[in-house]
């Protein structure tokens, strides 16, 4: 620890003279050794901040690490070896704090990990570094979502979709934001802006279908829907919506298969289970339909609508309980 101590000491005096003598990039890679070794040495940070922003103003790229490196923690993520990916991006992070591209992905990969209020914090502090970069706005928007902050959400994915009009994912991600604000034909709008520049968006059709179901133009909620499942057949998730709307017109035997075929792909799926289980209660099966829900609750055990439909059931059923 004491020879810890007098390095940090040693290459902050060091750096400084470097930052006098002018030779701003060898003070960096000092500052850089120092956190290093000392993550909360404030003096560094701030320092290297305005070395940083100094470079910046000036028009020079911030230094970046090799590619290879860049390659290989990439590679880390593409297999699913998160824990790693995370440390080689902070090691990252710690030698090159002004690369935002790394700042932006250790967002990703907390997002990943489901750590979204620690993926924000890495967005923002990429957008410190570049307050235009769509990208990362976008990303920030989806963590922003997730964390239930859906005004803010939709903030971001402006700011995204100011500085690049046609990004599909931002106006898709917007779209969400809206369709939960109960902003259903501005949702509608974002969706067709989505899909306008990317027809075989099967997320965004996916979403326009449910937003045109909110408003109740169900035929053209089921169009969306049959062409997210066109492109991709494994989206449990269409399955279940499409499903949903053809409840809704009285299709029941359609509906069920829709629900069926969802909980084939996905089988803890318990609102597709519980989506299922009005569909037979509906059609007079209301055994089937207690069963159903009783395994709705069995996934999620606090379903709120898997709830309710065994309460109807039961009531339909002449099952009261005592």
């Amino acid at each position: 620890m004491p020879d810890s101590l007098h390095f940090i000491d040693d290459a902050l005096a060091q750096a400084r003279a470097l930052e006098k003598a002018g030779q701003s990039a060898r003070a960096a890679r000092l500052y850089r050794e120092v956190l290093q070794r000392q993550p909360g040495n404030k003096l560094a940070k701030k320092r290297l901040k305005a070395l940083e922003t100094t470079q910046a103003r000036s028009g020079m790229p911030p230094a970046r690490p090799e590619q290879s490196r860049l390659n290989a923690m990439v590679a880390l993520y593409q297999q699913g070896r998160l824990p790693d990916a995370l440390a080689a991006a902070l090691e990252l992070c710690r030698q090159f704090p002004g690369f935002q591209p790394i700042h932006n992905f250790l967002g990703v990969t907390y997002a990943k990990m489901g750590q979204d209020l620690a993926a924000l914090e890495s967005y923002d502090r990429a957008l410190e570094i570049e307050p235009g970069a769509a990208e990362v706005l976008n990303n920030r928007g989806n963590a922003l979502g997730r964390l239930g902050r859906h005004r803010e959400a939709r903030e971001s994915f402006e700011r995204a979709l100011r500085v690049q009009p046609d990004y599909a994912e931002a106006h898709n991600g917007l779209g969400n934001s809206l369709q939960v604000l109960g902003q259903h034909e501005a949702a509608v709008s974002a969706y067709r802006h989505a899909l306008a520049l990317r027809a075989d968006y099967v997320e965004a059709h996916n979403n326009l279908g449910n937003a045109l179901s909110e408003l109740g133009r169900q035929e053209q909620a089921l169009e969306h829907l049959a062409a997210a499942l066109e492109l991709n057949p494994g989206f449990a998730q269409a399955h279940n919506n499409r499903g949903r709307v053809l409840l809704s017109l009285g299709r029941y035997q359609q509906a069920a298969q829709c629900f069926s075929d969802a909980l084939t792909l996905q089988p803890d799926y318990y609102e597709a289970m519980a989506g299922l289980g009005n569909t037979l209660n509906q059609a007079g099966q209301h055994l089937q339909a207690i069963d159903c829900f009783t395994r709705a609750l069995e996934l999620q055990p606090d379903y709120l609508p898997a709830h309710t439909g065994l309460g109807m059931a039961l009531s339909d059923a002449g099952n009261y309980p005592s």
